[in-house]
């Protein structure tokens, strides 16, 4: 789970 959100946490770092 942990793993997941720092995974979305980077695409939408990347998206901004």
């Amino acid at each position: 789970m942990a793993a997941m959100k720092k995974r979305v946490l980077a695409e939408f770092n990347q998206n901004q």
